[in-house]
């Protein structure tokens, strides 16, 4: 997979399944930012810069939002 035009490592591949089983579980009309979600990567990804955990994060929700029933507000969409 390819996020801000560099390819993913394997561990990078592996965060981003992790936010998207995070995301997942998001309960019904709860609230989660795109830095919450770098943030838990990054507790969780040692080995990954957080500014790669803020990409993958905002990739991961991007994905996120294309699927029914899931709301994601990303910045500048209306």
């Amino acid at each position: 997979m390819i996020v801000n035009g560099t390819e993913t490592t394997p561990e990078e591949e592996n965060a981003m399944h992790v936010a998207a089983n995070f995301l997942e579980s998001v309960r019904a009309g709860a609230t989660v930012t795109c830095g919450d979600l770098a943030d838990y990567l990054a507790a969780s990804f040692p080995g990954i810069s957080p500014r790669r955990c803020l990409s993958l994060a905002y990739e991961a929700m991007r994905i996120a939002s294309q699927s029914p029933g899931v709301e994601v507000r990303l910045p500048g969409a209306a």
